[in-house]
């Protein structure tokens, strides 16, 4: 990122601070500094680097992560994720049967085993999760 700010004509010129907004979560930025008077611009300052609060999502440990399998469908505990201080912007799943090698999103099939991947986004990156688990038969 290239962060280039002036302000003409500045009621304070010996305005020590100036806040920033609108960034993004979780994010590192760099900034550099030149101060300008009548005589011109002075040296740019050295690379600052900063970042804002927030993380990448995480599941708890505490959490399930599935709420109930059976034959053909599994309901996902989606309650889980932290949105590590910035908003979850999206899920991606992807599931297939442990045999296959592509994921793919067909009704579940009764007594088989699955691997499900999920990628949790937020503007601080990703999380990834995988695990398997097996539907169930007709009879439980």
């Amino acid at each position: 990122y290239i962060l280039q700010y002036s302000e003409d004509n500045s009621e304070n010129p010996s305005e020590r601070s100036y806040r920033l907004e609108n960034l993004n979560c979780g994010t590192w930025y760099k900034f550099t500094l030149t101060a300008q008077n009548a005589v011109g611009p002075g040296r740019i300052s050295e690379i600052i680097e900063a970042k804002t609060h927030g993380k990448e999502p995480q599941f708890s440990k505490e959490q399930e992560l599935f709420n109930s399998i059976n034959g053909t469908c599994v309901k996902l505990n989606l309650i889980g994720w932290n949105d590590g201080g910035c908003p979850i912007t999206s899920f991606t799943l992807e599931y297939r049967p442990l045999d296959s090698p592509v994921f793919n999103l067909l009704d579940l099939q009764e007594a088989t085993w699955y691997e499900l991947q999920m990628k949790v986004y937020n503007s601080a990156g990703l999380a990834e999760k995988r695990v398997k688990f097996a539907t169930l038969n007709y009879d439980g």
